[in-house]
C-alpha cells in the first residue's frame, strides 16, 4: 500500500502523458511545493460533480515551469502509474491524502495487426483532419510500451470516455473502445470543420 496526496480536478492523466498544470489554491500551493521539497510526487483523480473517481493515475512533476511571487505555479507533469484508492482522509492543510493499491492490466495478449489497423486509422484521422503534430508525439508514440493511452491523447475523447480507457486493465481491449471511436469520428470529418477542434482539446503536451 502506498500513502500518497490527491489532487482532484476535471482531468484524466494517461501514463506516460505530460501535462500542464497552473497550481494557484494555497492548499495546493503547499502540496506541490512539499512534493518538490520530498522528490515525491501526488495522485491526480478526476471530480465529476462532487464525486471523486477511485482509480486515477500517480505523477511526477517533470518541470516548474514559472513561481510567482504569490506562489503560484506553473508546472508540467508525467504520468508514471495507475492506483486505485482504499482510504482518504484530510490533511491539516486542506488537501486529501489516500492509502492507495497499484491498479494493473490484468490481460498482456496484444495482437500486432491490431496495434498495426488503430495505428493506420489514427494516422489517417490526422491526415484527414490536417491537424499538424510534432515529431515528438510520433516518437513518444513508437517508444511507448502501451500504445492506446498515448493515442488517447489526440483523439478527443471526453472527459468520461477518458476515465472508462484508464479503467480499462486490457490493452487490447482499450485499443478496440480506440477503434470504434476513431471509427465515428472519421464518419464526422465530412460533415464537421471542427474535428480538429475535438481533436485538439485533450490538452496533452507532445
Amino acid at each position: 500500500m502506498q500513502k500518497i496526496f490527491l489532487f482532484p480536478l476535471q482531468l484524466v492523466i494517461f501514463p506516460g502523458s505530460f501535462y500542464p498544470l497552473h497550481i494557484f489554491e494555497e492548499r495546493y500551493k503547499r502540496m506541490i511545493n512539499l512534493c518538490l521539497e520530498t522528490n515525491k510526487g501526488f495522485g491526480i483523480i478526476v471530480k465529476v460533480g462532487e464525486e471523486n473517481a477511485k482509480v486515477g493515475s500517480y505523477v511526477e512533476i517533470s518541470q516548474v515551469i514559472k513561481k510567482y511571487a504569490d506562489g503560484k505555479m506553473d508546472i508540467i507533469v508525467k504520468g508514471i502509474r495507475r492506483f486505485v484508492i482504499v482510504s482518504v482522509s484530510l490533511h491539516d492543510d486542506g488537501y486529501l491524502i489516500a492509502n492507495t493499491h497499484p491498479y494493473y492490466d490484468i490481460n498482456f495478449e496484444i495482437s500486432k495487426k491490431l496495434v498495426e489497423e488503430i495505428y493506420n486509422k489514427f494516422v489517417a484521422l490526422i491526415n484527414k483532419s490536417e491537424l499538424k503534430l510534432d515529431q515528438s508525439f510520433w516518437t513518444s508514440l513508437s517508444h511507448a510500451p502501451i500504445k492506446s493511452f498515448k493515442i488517447a491523447e489526440k483523439t478527443g475523447l471526453t472527459l468520461e470516455q477518458q476515465q472508462e480507457l484508464l479503467l480499462i486493465q486490457d490493452e487490447s481491449l482499450r485499443l478496440n473502445v480506440l477503434k470504434e471511436h476513431l471509427e465515428k469520428l472519421e464518419k464526422r470529418i465530412s460533415e464537421s470543420k471542427t474535428i480538429k477542434e475535438i481533436i485538439m482539446r485533450d490538452g496533452f503536451l507532445n
